[in-house]
């Protein structure tokens, strides 16, 4: 009944809100320079008054330009891909914590426990950890390039974003292997966003622990042919104030630090012309208590080192070429502790360019070429710690070509492009992808047809399976359709069904021998995906805006028909439900709005969670009942002097005992669920000075 009287609530406080700007002094020339974020963080009287100005309706103004799914700039009614995108406005509003509180709101999205302290992402029902799910900070590959995975928890901070660009559904013909099944395109803030100084700090606590504390900053100025902006964020964290019982009943209270993390990074750009520099540093340690047996628990650690080159050149005034060269140096998983010494580092050299062309008003081609080069050393002492090629360090190269054409008809477009890839070790794997897309007046549809594959990371080679055989990418296989409509100018309903099949997918095996030696190893297995939809409604009136989500993911539709049978993994399988797959839910509800008078706001948001199933140690496999997590935030902006916000809130307000659970099993590895944090109540200050 709690369960029920929280949910009415919320959904009872999601009147909606906008921040009203001042735009009667906007020229024609400052309105089309804007891009769909800055229009959708405007009520809607603001709208009204620049459609009025250019003379088109406000559901012309609203085209929105994103390039998340192709290298050109699209409308996302246009565009072939299922978008989400989430503003600089809508983060800040929410009271966001983390990236994770972002991405919790997007349909689809749900994180599980990994191990060594590791939180990764699921995507539409599958386990997309290691290699299936992409994540750009600024153009920048974040995923680690030993297992190829990322790392969640309290990581990435949100302070410094812009916008983030989200595409559900497979990316690897334009972004290659590590897009199977999604991509985050985050865009941080800019000069001309920051035009001077900000700074924020933040703190929380939870019931029987701290929960957070954050120091953000961020520093830009444009000058004629100049711009730098340097932004940051560094603090600490606690994943849990709950105690956490391993496989072998061994307790660690908050006292144990067993939950704690600690996050920083640094993101600088230099801009002269048409010549743009980039470096990024980014660290996060997590601690571990898995297989410890009661002892202190252990840092493991992800340091990234991220550099990028890049320059426009506009060849013609319909053809623009940019090469761009990056670099990233990483050390992930880092183990220094004597039982389980882990010390590996990995760098990447890339190079690319990509020609976009404009042969028309109604055709569009963008065609590039990349290669990279990686290289792994082993950093420990030992002499008996190399690669599967005996030697402390090992390489791999990998060269590609991609092309699209874009064809704009009245009401319908048709894309149609592909990627090839050519590895040094695993071969060729060839990604296409063909759509058409209709837009009206008032909705629009997208079909849409795709191949990806998740290249194998460099220790899934490294490690193959006991008989001999080599590691093969993954193949995946996409069919989305989406319809959308716009009842309103302030209103908008989409609906995406999609149909997901992994063939060899990569899984991971572990056990201990007679002797107590780990044995660990990834081998290609026969397929596995999953089918289902996704619906969002969005609204925004010049008193607010909110959106409602439900997504739904199965492995397992019907027995009448094997292509709809798409797990043949038996360490994502439930017992006796085939429908589920481990560690991730079938259903999931969100509701997030936010009310605005003046300069305050109110932003409360709930997420449903349905039951799941997961490892419970010991070999045990059993259900964690559905979750609803309900937050609240409030914030008043300009508070005693100009420029200075403040924000309270509390999250997980009914106190819910969330806990992450493994999303595999697999022997002598299985894990009990890692517990989540509990009812936290936090405060943020901001100030920006202009310069």
């Amino acid at each position: 009944m709690k369960k029920i009287l929280a949910f009415a609530a919320v959904a009872a406080c999601l009147v909606f809100a906008g921040e009203a700007l001042d735009v009667a002094t906007m020229t024609e020339k400052d309105i089309a320079k804007l891009t769909y974020a800055q229009l959708m963080e405007m009520p809607l009287e603001d709208l009204m008054v620049l459609a009025d100005k250019l003379g088109v309706s406000v559901d012309d103004l609203l085209n929105m330009k994103i390039s998340v799914s192709s290298k050109k700039a699209m409308n996302t009614r246009e565009s072939p891909g299922i978008i989400s995108l989430i503003t600089e406005e809508e983060i800040r509003n929410s009271g966001a914590r983390t990236l994770m509180d972002v991405l919790r709101l997007v349909p689809g999205f749900e994180f599980g426990y990994d191990i060594d302290g590791a939180i990764g992402p699921g995507m539409r029902g599958i386990w997309g950890h290691e290699g299936k799910v992409l994540l750009l900070i600024d153009g920048q590959e974040m995923n680690e390039l030993l297992y190829s995975t990322l790392q969640f928890g309290n990581h990435y901070g949100v302070a410094n974003i812009k916008r983030i660009e989200i595409l559900r559904g497979p990316g690897s013909c334009v972004y290659g292997g590590f897009a199977e099944l999604g991509v985050i395109n985050i865009i941080t803030k800019k000069s001309d966003d920051l035009n001077g100084v900000s700074a924020s700090v933040s703190a929380s606590t939870m019931a029987n622990d701290f929960g957070r504390t954050a120091v953000n900053f961020g520093v830009g100025k444009f000058f004629t042919n100049v711009d730098f902006s340097v932004t940051g964020t560094a603090g600490m964290a606690n994943r849990s104030d709950r105690p956490y019982i391993d496989a072998s009943d061994y307790y660690y209270g908050p006292e144990s630090d067993a939950a704690k993390e600690t996050f920083s990074n640094v993101n600088a750009n230099v801009n002269i012309k048409d010549l743009s520099l980039r470096l990024i540093y980014d660290r996060y340690a997590t601690r571990t208590s898995d297989y410890f047996d009661g002892e202190t628990p252990v840092y493991n650690s992800f340091d990234g080192y991220y550099g990028e080159v890049k320059y426009d050149i506009a060849a013609l005034s319909n053809l623009t070429v940019t090469p761009k060269v990056n670099i990233k140096y990483q050390i992930p998983y880092n183990f220094l502790d004597e039982r389980y010494p882990y010390d590996r580092s990995a760098l990447r050299f890339s190079g690319n360019t990509i020609a976009n062309y404009d042969y028309s008003e109604k055709l569009n081609i963008v065609a590039g070429a990349e290669g990279y080069y990686d290289y792994a050393t082993d950093r420990l002492d030992d002499p008996e710690s190399v690669f599967g090629n005996d030697e402390k360090n090992i390489s791999y190269y990998n060269v590609s070509g991609f092309a699209q054409g874009l064809l704009k008809l009245p009401h319908t477009n048709l894309v149609a492009g592909g990627r090839i890839d050519g590895h040094s070790a695993f071969g060729t794997a060839f990604s296409p992808r063909l759509g058409i897309t209709g837009p009206f007046e008032k909705w629009h549809y997208k079909a849409i047809f795709s191949r990806a594959f998740r290249a194998p990371g460099i220790e899934n080679m490294n490690l193959p399976s006991p008989d001999g055989t080599e590691i093969t990418p993954e193949r995946t296989t996409v069919f989305e359709v989406e319809l959308g409509a716009r009842p309103t100018d302030n209103m908008f309903l989409t609906l995406n069904v999609f149909d997901i099949t992994i063939t060899d997918p990569i899984i991971y095996f572990y056990y201990s021998d007679n002797d107590g030696n780990d044995v660990e190893w990834y081998e290609n297995q026969e397929r596995s995906g999953s089918t289902g939809f996704e619906l969002e409604y969005r609204i925004k009136y010049g008193w607010g805006y909110g959106n409602v989500t439900y997504s739904y993911a199965n492995p397992h539709i019907t027995d009448k028909f094997d292509f709809f049978d798409k797990n043949k993994v038996p360490s994502y399988e439930v017992p006796g439900k085939e429908n589920m797959v481990l560690g991730l839910p079938q259903h999931k509800l969100t509701l997030n709005g936010c009310w605005l008078r003046g300069s305050l706001s109110i932003n409360p948001s709930l997420i449903y969670i349905s039951q799941r199933f997961g490892s419970f140690g010991n070999g045990i496999i059993d259900k964690e009942k559905p979750s609803l997590i309900t937050n609240i935030f409030v914030q008043y902006k300009n508070l005693l002097t100009n420029n200075l916000t403040a924000g309270i809130g509390v999250y997980n307000i009914l106190g819910q005992k969330y806990d992450y659970l493994q999303p595999y099993y697999v022997v002598d590895s299985d894990l009990p669920p890692h517990p989540g944090p509990s009812r936290e109540f936090t405060l943020k200050l901001s100030y920006d000075l202009g310069l």
